[in-house]
């Protein structure tokens, strides 16, 4: 008996250190973010003091800068890009070279080989691509002030030409799969098998986003994202499901009432197609104990 309340005990406190070290890990990574804001932005001052030959119209001059759309939004895009290194940098040395030299590293290409599982999780990514929306158009209903305010920030920082499309269809991504469904869903995995790191990663993926709006109708595209990685023990098909994601909520924009008819006949088609392509291929409740 003492033996297996040692090993509940165990096992509990083994997920409450789990579960702050994901807190730490997600506060750790607004901390980088706001560290090489602040670095990066003096160090553009200290060039610019430097470039001018008459101060007195310094503050001015910095004064412009910082409240124009076009730097903030430039600056976002290098500080997600500069955050991108630093988390493949970690991934790859905590995670993949670790398994490299313990002989258990698998590379995921094999699996991806496979044109029934590859169209499985592309029917997955379409079918979570359309619930998302679903919950994006009745989010915006039930707050439509916050949608509003949203959608303002976001067309008033908004980018565009490539670096638009660099950022919303590759660096973001990235960026953000690295971090939830790489470094996140790994460290639970463990201590909470495959619904738990799951669950985690997609709110761990929730609250990054920094906002009601989005942290509520990402949740699902979270959890979806987070079975793809756990099944294939790799991060990358779900960097490409993300990157999926974001292309098609560029060019497909349907709304309203019209939308969700839409989207739920797509939801009810292509989530079929997933369900039978990889009916053999994802165990939907097998627990990975590696």
């Amino acid at each position: 008996m003492k033996n297996i309340y040692s090993r509940e005990y165990n096992n509990r406190s083994s997920k409450v250190a789990t579960g702050f070290a994901c807190l730490g890990i997600i506060a750790a990574t607004v901390a980088i973010q706001v560290i090489l804001v602040i670095a990066i932005i003096i160090a553009i001052l200290i060039m610019k003091a430097f470039s001018m030959h008459d101060l007195s119209n310094f503050k001015n001059v910095v004064t412009e800068m910082l409240s124009g759309s076009d730097f903030i939004s430039k600056l976002t895009v290098l500080i997600t890009a500069i955050s991108l290194v630093i988390a493949l940098i970690l991934y790859y040395f905590i995670y993949v070279n670790k398994d490299k030299k313990k002989g258990i590293y698998e590379s995921v290409l094999p699996k991806l080989k496979n044109m029934k599982v590859s169209g499985s999780v592309l029917c997955m990514t379409v079918a979570g691509f359309a619930l998302t929306s679903i919950l994006a158009i009745f989010i915006s209903s039930v707050f439509p002030e916050q949608a509003d305010k949203l959608n303002s920030t976001f067309s008033l920082f908004q980018l565009s030409g490539p670096l638009y499309y660099l950022d919303i269809l590759l660096i973001g991504p990235v960026f953000e799969e690295l971090v939830v469904r790489g470094i996140i869903l790994k460290m639970s995995k463990r201590s909470f098998g495959m619904i738990g790191c799951m669950v985690i990663s997609a709110v761990s993926f929730s609250v990054i986003h920094g906002n009601i709006i989005q942290g509520f109708y990402v949740i699902p595209m979270g959890i979806l994202y987070g079975f793809i990685a756990f099944q294939f023990n790799s991060v990358i098909p779900s960097i490409f499901c993300h990157m999926l994601h974001n292309l098609l909520a560029t060019v497909i924009t349907w709304d309203g009432t019209i939308g969700i008819i839409i989207y739920t006949v797509l939801i009810l088609i292509v989530g079929f197609l997933a369900y039978y392509l990889g009916r053999d291929h994802f165990p939907m409740f097998e627990q990975d104990e590696s």
